[in-house]
């Protein structure tokens, strides 16, 4: 759950989790309501980023 660490969880953990191929990592904005999911790992980074808000969750 992020709050405060929504820019830490996305630019430093993200990329650290894709490395290790981590396959899903996701995100729950409480501020906004919105939930980031990444997945597809490669290299540093995720493929694919979904972000979905308050009337999808």
């Amino acid at each position: 759950m992020a709050d405060t660490t929504l820019e830490t969880d996305r630019k430093r953990k993200a990329p650290a989790y894709a490395k290790a191929g981590i396959p899903d990592y996701w995100i729950l904005d409480v501020n906004t309501p919105q939930v980031y999911v990444f997945r597809e790992p490669m290299g540093r980074n995720y493929r694919q980023e979904t972000i979905f808000d308050e009337d999808v969750i």
